[in-house]
């Protein structure tokens, strides 16, 4: 089950065979991804910074004088905790490299805005939004960061000539043994969108980017780069060939982090992945 993305079928639609999948994020977990920062201390001079990647979080303090220090984790909550969602800051090291007890704690989360009250590594889990005297449990908002936009290109124009112009747009194709999962990638100007429904009804979406070799003899080439696997991790570049055929696009992948094909043609059940995507006319 290889497209266009097979390294997205590979993970995620090969839960249909003995391999299982790694579930996608949900609920909040999902909204907690990316960056958030706030200002802390006596006097709000305290900067840190909260990086959820997946279920993995990184958590960076900035002191008054430009010390630095880091420290990587994992995160668990529980939406349906009552009277407050619970978060648990789980599996850290100390700077000396010793683990730090689990930090229970509650949360809100409203928009762009995440409040947290913890109890500090080790005590009970807070049971109100309130910070201690001097000490834990510790009460902290902290707001979303939005992501850097690459700055557009002066020659963005130029960019889009040739084959790439003509990837932009939506192209679907069935997948999977018996070619009955159904396939969407979006291509917008480097970016691609990878979306499959697996046979539950459930959708599974991936984000990463697209390059071309028009010029690549004897085969014109298409790489699918910068992926994230569903837990966050990063994906392994996915190495093709592809042709045009009027509205249709026929495109051979070697698969996740494996050779590029010489030619037009499909694995015996494994890579290379052969596919014709059809354009949807909008």
């Amino acid at each position: 089950m290889k497209s266009l993305l097979s390294f997205a079928l590979c993970i995620v639609v090969v839960a249909t065979t003995a391999r299982g999948a790694e579930e996608p994020l949900k609920g909040d977990a999902a909204k907690l991804q990316g960056k958030w920062s706030a200002k802390v201390g006596p006097e709000k001079n305290v900067t840190i910074t909260l990086i959820f990647k997946g279920n993995a979080v990184t958590l960076a303090v900035t002191s008054p004088d430009g010390q630095e220090f880091e420290s990587k984790g994992e995160f668990k909550l529980d939406e349906n905790a009552k009277p407050y969602k619970a978060v648990d800051w789980i599996k850290f090291a100390a700077p000396n490299g010793d683990p730090v007890e689990d930090n229970k704690g509650i949360y809100e989360l409203d928009g762009d805005t995440l409040k947290t009250c913890s109890g500090g590594p080790g005590n009970e889990r807070p049971t109100e939004f309130k910070a201690g005297e001097g000490g834990p449990p510790h009460l902290i908002t902290l707001t979303r960061e939005p992501e850097k936009k690459a700055a557009a290109s002066d020659d963005k124009k130029d960019e889009l000539k040739g084959d790439l112009a003509k990837f932009q747009g939506k192209w679907t194709t069935m997948v999977g043994p018996d070619k009955d999962i159904p396939a969407v990638v979006t291509i917008k100007d480097r970016s691609a969108s990878f979306k499959i429904t697996a046979k539950n009804g459930q959708e599974y979406e991936f984000k990463g980017e697209i390059k071309i070799d028009e010029k690549a003899k004897p085969r014109k080439t298409v790489d699918w780069i910068k992926f994230t696997r569903p837990n966050g991790e990063d994906a392994p570049d996915n190495l093709g060939i592809y042709e045009f055929e009027g509205d249709s696009l026929k495109i051979c992948s070697g698969g996740p982090g494996n050779e590029r094909p010489t030619e037009f043609k499909a694995g015996e059940s494994g890579p290379p992945n052969l596919h014709v995507w059809t354009r949807v006319k909008e």
